[in-house]
């Protein structure tokens, strides 16, 4: 779950 999570905010933040 917690790599799920982190896969998830590497890929958001360049968007943010």
């Amino acid at each position: 779950m917690k790599l799920l999570l982190s896969a998830f905010s590497f890929f958001l933040a360049p968007a943010l």
